[in-house]
């Protein structure tokens, strides 16, 4: 996509494989309505596909969310739904293989306390999690992994072709590359393992009051409780497993909220709090939602065009629920949060910002290993180093959002003021 004035020339949005996609007229910004950043999220909403993620799991665990949320489910989502179905289904074989491994799973001992990354979305967390991820030392969950966590073992080699034809090179959100093998949070394995999870709000949007409720997982009825335990940490196993007993590092932002639960299961557990301003969080946060439930969801319309149609369903559907999302989920997870912070071991938590991470990378990731006694080895630290470096000689620009309105920006310092206060943070009329 390339800017000529004020007009944008539609191509193939970057690292999607699709030509099916390619828009059949060009309307212009100004057209309709919409700054230029505006037109190139809303370009990669529609072009950006992110399928691959919902079309591991088990053939029936979709059957049940189908049936579970079929009042929500849409026609215009049926050939969405049908690609999704047929490739679990193509993936059943090689899950009843890995069942094969089962028995030696379960037998496989967590040593090492695992690290979890807390933070709520758009606060630096996938930063976080690619830098302490680059330690050899450790492992982590991955894009095709989370994406078939019951059929990775024996389904690599069907999975790659997949990841070929559906998996763009770009995330939707902010165009950062991303691979097969790059560290993923495990939430989506756990939307492809159970239902209903909280997450189960990216495929079936208008649902998010009640999936929300399922965020924190001791207030959870005891069955579904105990379920969710059983998945984690089976999963939690199969990925030591494979990885031959490394330290694990796992991010899902939803940990946030269930520190509680998480130091039931890992008395030891290490975890690391990124925390940034809510007043560039949000914005990000809404965008984050929407692009997400468009990409993901089972419900509501699609379109294979740029068009004042769906612009429409982008800033008067979308919207709406993704900011009522993203005000439940940001107040959720840092109301638990500090509510529960109080129970992890002295020396077990280590809290920064995300402006001193840009600021002072090595320093703190440094300070990460040190403090939370993670090995760091000579050739980890001079990779970082070389990172670095290289990365000051480039200008990276983060995504710049239409400022919040007035009514969104005062909820926000209503709701979140707890925020503002725990963490020092100004509001921007404080300056």
């Amino acid at each position: 996509m390339t800017f000529h004035s004020s007009r944008i020339t539609t191509q193939p949005a970057p690292g999607s494989r699709h030509s099916l996609f390619r828009l059949s007229k060009t309307y212009s910004a100004e057209t309709l309505g919409l700054t230029k950043e505006e037109y190139r999220l809303y370009q990669r909403m529609i072009h950006h596909l992110p399928t691959a993620l919902i079309q591991g799991g088990s053939f029936t665990n979709m059957i049940e969310k189908l049936w579970t949320y079929r009042k929500s489910v849409s026609r215009h989502q049926y050939g969405r739904i049908l690609l999704v179905l047929t490739g679990r289904l193509l993936f059943e074989p090689f899950r009843m293989l890995d069942t094969l491994y089962a028995g030696q799973i379960r037998k496989t001992k967590i040593v090492h306390p695992p690290i979890f990354i807390l933070g709520m979305y758009r606060s630096g967390t996938t930063h976080l999690h690619n830098l302490i991820c680059s330690n050899e030392a450790l492992a982590y969950m991955t894009n095709r992994q989370v994406a078939n966590p019951e059929s990775f073992i024996s389904g690599n080699r069907l999975q790659q072709c997949f990841e070929k034809a559906f998996t763009p090179t770009e995330r939707p959100l902010d165009s950062m590359k991303v691979n097969p093998e790059s560290p993923q949070e495990h939430q989506f394995a756990l939307l492809n393992m159970l239902t209903p999870v909280y997450s189960d709000y990216f495929l079936f949007p208008s649902r998010y009051r009640d999936l929300l409720l399922l965020s924190v997982i001791d207030k959870l009825p005891e069955p579904l409780q105990h379920l969710w335990k059983q998945k984690f940490m089976f999963l939690l196993q199969k990925i030591t497993y494979v990885n031959q007993g490394k330290q694990l590092v796992l991010k899902n932002p939803h940990d946030t909220a269930n520190i509680a639960t998480l130091l039931a299961l890992f008395p030891n557990a290490k975890f690391i709090f990124i925390h940034r301003n809510p007043e560039n969080v949000l914005p990000s946060l809404i965008n984050t939602f929407r692009a997400m439930m468009y990409g993901l969801q089972l419900e509501g319309k699609r379109f294979s065009t740029l068009k004042p149609e769906a612009i429409h369903h982008f800033k008067n559907v979308l919207t709406p629920i993704a900011t009522d999302t993203a005000f439940s989920v940001y107040k959720t997870l840092m109301d638990q949060y500090f509510k529960e912070k109080h129970l992890i071991p002295a020396g077990n938590l280590y809290e920064l910002s995300y402006q001193d991470l840009v600021h002072h990378p090595v320093q703190r990731i440094t300070e990460i290993h040190q403090a939370l006694d993670i090995p760091m080895s000579p050739v980890y630290k001079s990779r970082l180093h070389a990172y670095f470096s290289t990365l000051e000689q480039k200008e990276y620009k983060t995504n710049q959002f239409s400022p919040l309105s007035g009514a969104v920006r005062d909820r926000m310092h209503h709701e979140f003021d707890f925020v503002y206060d725990k963490l020092g943070y100004k509001t921007l009329h404080e300056g």
